[in-house]
């Protein structure tokens, strides 16, 4: 379950930087991200009470006066007005009528899932696609005559049913999921853009012990055409292994947890670890999103491949504050991914390919094992300045992709984020997305191939503090790509991939 969240502690001075002195009047700035999920939401619930605003402000990293503002501005249209206007009797009535037809779909939606899951008819198939089971049309149809026609060229049908056991209380769960209105799903390439969902979440008890959990959802997702081969077959099994993985976590944070040897110690020091490296992996999966990110600038790399160089003002968000310098490049390898993947994060061959090891040794200091294919590990680098840095670093895989992301920090504040002493130390990721590159197996036209790799690296670097110049641009530029070019042939070196080499062709 691939949910981006989370709050910023200095929400007073993002207001400052973003009022204009005209009336008083507050003006927000909104990526194409945000506007795509306020209009989504906007279809569902045009009038969000204050619980609403607060909870989607928190999905999408803003703040509640943000939502609230963008929201009057579409009721008002083009018209001035007053706060009091949202307040109207015409407006009170219009929210009424709004939750009744919310209740209704709610309910509607829990009614027709307690029909899915209790039916004796053969609703069910077992899908030779994909892990799990599919709809069967007919069935469904006979089942619910009253649904909607969805033959329709214009709209794509998936089903899915699986299940999982994870580590959580029943209620701990059920309060897990309630405290969201908002999910995205994240292929593992920067080619395909992501899944957004806004959605409507119902729950209901059904039973002793037995709850339901509905979602009418508005799916903003866009696929090219181009890139088919790069999307998950299960979407659903892929949403099962991040609920895993996440409450895997969160039982790893328990006072009741008995770290063994090298684990961090403190239930406080995992929980501020496991925060850390949650914010890690969300911030590396939103910059390989390219619609978020419109100034990437793009080269030609090879036969096909694009290498993306990128340098944007960072507003203070547990990031570090200044322009930020990121490239990424995809490349195809003819290697399945778990070995790529398990090349990747061990740390014996690392110094071959890492600029932070400076060719030197590395030791994993202490770690905290999620699952047997997910891990979170601190690696101290020893370098001969004595300037020592603490790499914190996740690697998960599982059937439908790996990845392995890292971040540097100096000793001291690495030291004081594994005593669980600090939230609010900021991060850079970058890292490694690893997937299965089915046109690359079809193209290879080798009956004896098993599979072949999508590697997607991305590099992000604080070029400057202040103001970027244009002699600054360039140079950082010409060192952005260098250094991931660097790392991509030192990568398939040691893979033994010599042909995977790569020359960069300036368009």
């Amino acid at each position: 379950m691939d949910a981006s969240s989370g709050s910023s502690g200095d929400s007073g001075d993002k207001r400052d930087r973003n009022q204009s002195s005209s009336e008083g009047n507050p003006s927000f700035h909104f990526t194409p991200h945000h506007l795509a999920q306020l209009e989504a939401y906007l279809k569902l619930c045009p009038h969000p009470d204050e619980t609403q605003l607060h909870i989607l402000a928190r999905d999408l990293g803003l703040e509640p006066e943000q939502i609230y503002h963008w929201f009057q501005t579409k009721i008002q249209g083009d018209h001035e007005g007053s706060e009091s206007e949202l307040e109207s009797p015409s407006t009170e009535i219009s929210r009424k009528k709004e939750r009744r037809q919310m209740s209704e779909i709610a309910d509607a939606a829990i009614s027709e899932l307690l029909k899915l899951m209790t039916t004796d008819k053969p609703l069910w198939t077992k899908s030779y696609d994909i892990v799990g089971f599919v709809l069967v049309p007919e069935s469904y149809a006979n089942l619910f005559l009253e649904a909607i026609n969805l033959a329709s060229p214009n709209i794509h049908q998936e089903s899915s049913k699986d299940s999982i056991v994870v580590k959580l209380g029943a209620m701990q769960l059920i309060e897990m999921f309630l405290d969201s209105m908002y999910g995205e799903t994240h292929v593992l390439s920067p080619l395909v853009p992501s899944r957004e969902f806004v959605f409507l979440r119902s729950c209901e008890q059904v039973g002793d012990g037995l709850w339901l959990i509905t979602d009418v959802s508005v799916d903003n997702a866009s696929l090219d055409n181009n890139y088919e081969g790069q999307i998950p077959d299960s979407p659903l099994r892929k949403w099962l292994f991040g609920l895993y993985k996440m409450c895997e976590k969160i039982a790893c944070t328990s006072i009741q947890y008995l770290p063994a040897h090298r684990e961090i110690s403190s239930p406080k020091g995992r929980e501020v670890v496991i925060n850390l490296s949650n914010r890690m992996v969300q911030n590396f999966c939103k910059v390989l999103n390219l619609r978020d990110h419109p100034h990437f600038t793009s080269f030609h790399v090879g036969n096909r491949n694009e290498l993306f160089v990128s340098f944007h003002k960072n507003i203070p968000s547990l990031q570090p504050e200044g322009f930020i310098g990121t490239t990424m490049l995809s490349i195809s390898l003819p290697l399945l991914p778990q070995n790529v993947f398990y090349y990747l994060k061990h740390l014996y061959p690392r110094p071959r390919w890492d600029v932070l090891s400076v060719g030197n040794p590395l030791e994993e200091i202490a770690h905290i094992p999620i699952s047997d294919t997910s891990r979170i590990s601190v690696i101290k680098t020893f370098n001969r300045d004595d300037n020592n840095l603490l790499v914190f670093q996740e690697s998960s895989i599982d059937h439908l992709g790996a990845y392995v992301v890292f971040a540097p920090l100096d000793e001291a504040i690495g030291e004081i984020v594994m005593n669980g002493e600090s939230t609010n130390v900021a991060v850079l990721p970058s890292g490694f997305m690893i997937s299965g590159d089915n046109r690359a197996v079809a193209e290879s036209r080798n009956p004896h191939r098993s599979g072949g790799t999508l590697l997607t690296t991305c590099y992000q670097v604080l070029v400057c503090d202040d103001s970027l110049t244009l002699e600054m641009k360039v140079e950082a530029m010409k060192s952005l790509i260098g250094l991931i070019i660097s790392t991509i042939q030192k990568v398939t070196l040691v893979l033994e991939c010599p042909n995977c080499w790569l020359r960069v062709h300036f368009c």
